[in-house]
C-alpha cells in the first residue's frame, strides 16, 4: 500500500505539471490505483489495455499493458487509435513507478502474436513471461534486442520462426537460453539460410560446444483455399505446399482428416487450420450452408458456329452452398467440354444439338440446349 500511495503522489504531481504546462496535448485513461504504476510519463496514451507514446515520426511505441490475457494469448496490435505501432519497449509486463509490477499478467502469457507493421522488439520486451510457449513474428520485423525473451529458469518456448526480414538479433536476446547462460539442446530456431537467425544460432552455440541449439530452414506455408463455402454433406480437399497437420475449430460443423479431406456435417462457420513442422499456421474460413434444393444455369439455350467456344455458370439459392459443380456434354462429337468444374467451358465441334448439364454434389441438375451451326 505504501508503494501505491507513493505512486499516487507521483501521478498527482505529474498531472499538476501538465496543467501548468497548459499547451501539452495529453491523453490519460481513468485507471485504478493498482494500474497507476504502468504510467511511464505524462505524455503516455492509452487504448485497449495498451499504454503507448507517439514518436516524432508519428508512429507508436508500446510502453505497457494492463489488460486481460484471454486464454493465455496476447495479440500486439498493428495500430492504436489509428497510429501505426512500430516498437515494443522493454518490460511491457512489468516496471513502472516505485517498482510496481504486473507479474500476474506476465505469468498468464502463453502465446504472443506480433502484428504486421511492427519493426522492433526493444530490450527485454517480453522478459519474465515464464510461461510463454508460442510466438508469432511478422514479416515486417527488423530487430530483436537484448533480453527480449529472457526468463528465469528454463523457458517453455522451444521453437520459433524468425522471418527473413529480421536483420539483427542481439546474441543476448534469450532465445534458446536457460538459466541466463545455458544453451538449450531442445530449442529449434527456424529461419532462412544465411539470415540473421542462422547467425544467431551459431553465436549462442559457440558459447558451449557440448550443448547445441538447432537451426532449420523453412518454406513459407500456403494452402489452396483460405475462404470456402460448402453445402451440408459436401466433401472437399484442402492441400498445402508442404507436410502439415490439420485441425478444425468445430467438428460439429466440419471435420478434416490428416490428408485435408473435409466433410461438412453441420451448418455454420468453422476455421480449418494447417500447421507445418516449423510451426507456421494457415487457416481456411469455411462457411457451411444448407444443401441446395435446385441449381440453375445462366443460359437455357445457346447457338454457336463450328469452332466457337461457349461458357456456362451455375448458381444455387443464397442460403445454400455448393463448391462442387460438375459439367458434362450429351455429345462430345458436337460439343466438347474444355472445363468441367465450377464453370462449364466448351467448344462447338460440328453441326447438331447437344445438351450441357451441370450437377451439384447432391444430385441436383440443370441443362442448356446448345445448337451448333455451320
Amino acid at each position: 500500500m505504501k508503494k501505491i500511495e507513493t505512486a499516487k503522489k507521483i501521478f498527482t504531481a505529474m498531472m499538476a505539471a501538465v496543467m501548468l504546462a497548459g499547451s501539452a496535448a495529453v491523453v490519460l485513461p481513468q485507471v485504478s490505483s493498482d494500474s497507476i504504476g504502468i504510467v511511464a510519463s505524462a505524455a503516455s496514451n492509452y487504448s485497449n489495455g495498451f499504454y503507448y507514446e507517439v514518436l516524432t515520426n508519428k508512429t507508436a511505441r508500446i510502453i505497457g499493458y494492463t489488460g486481460n490475457i484471454q486464454n493465455g494469448k496476447l495479440v500486439i496490435p498493428s495500430k492504436l487509435n489509428n497510429i501505426p505501432v512500430k516498437e515494443i519497449t522493454g518490460n511491457v509486463f512489468k516496471n513502472g513507478l516505485e517498482g510496481l509490477s504486473f507479474i500476474k499478467n506476465r505469468s498468464a502469457v502463453k502465446e504472443v502474436v506480433v502484428s504486421e507493421g511492427i519493426t522492433t522488439l526493444m530490450k527485454e520486451a517480453f522478459a519474465g513471461c515464464n510461461n510463454l510457449q508460442k510466438v508469432t513474428l511478422p514479416n515486417s520485423l527488423r530487430t530483436i534486442q537484448d533480453g527480449v525473451f529472457y526468463v528465469s529458469g528454463t523457458p517453455k518456448l522451444k521453437n520459433i520462426i524468425v522471418p527473413g526480414s529480421v536483420t539483427k538479433i542481439d546474441p543476448g536476446c534469450g532465445l534458446g537460453i536457460k538459466n541466463y547462460n545455458e544453451v538449450m539442446t531442445d530449442f529449434v530456431l527456424f529461419g532462412k539460410k544465411g539470415s540473421a537467425a542462422e547467425k544467431y544460432i551459431m553465436e549462442i552455440n559457440a558459447m558451449n560446444y557440448k550443448r547445441q541449439a538447432s537451426f532449420r530452414t523453412y518454406t513459407d506455408l500456403s494452402i489452396n483455399k483460405t475462404v470456402l463455402t460448402l453445402g451440408k454433406g459436401e466433401n472437399f480437399k484442402l492441400t498445402a505446399n508442404q507436410a502439415v497437420s490439420w485441425r478444425t475449430s468445430n467438428s460439429k460443423i466440419a471435420t478434416i482428416d490428416k490428408n485435408g479431406n473435409i466433410k461438412a456435417v453441420g451448418t455454420g462457420k468453422v476455421w480449418l487450420t494447417a500447421k507445418s513442422n516449423a510451426g507456421q499456421e494457415k487457416t481456411c474460413t469455411l462457411t457451411v450452408k444448407k444443401a441446395p434444393t435446385w441449381v440453375k444455369l445462366n443460359k437455357g439455350v445457346l447457338t454457336l458456329k463450328v469452332g466457337q467456344t461457349g461458357s456456362l455458370s451455375a448458381s444455387v439459392a443464397s442460403d445454400a452452398g455448393c463448391a462442387k459443380r460438375t459439367f458434362r456434354t450429351s455429345n462430345s462429337n458436337i460439343v466438347k467440354m474444355t472445363r468441367t468444374d465450377w464453370t462449364g467451358n466448351f467448344k462447338a465441334v460440328k453441326p447438331g444439338i447437344a445438351y450441357v448439364t451441370v450437377r451439384t454434389y447432391n444430385g441436383k441438375e440443370a441443362s442448356c440446349k446448345v445448337t451448333v451451326v455451320k
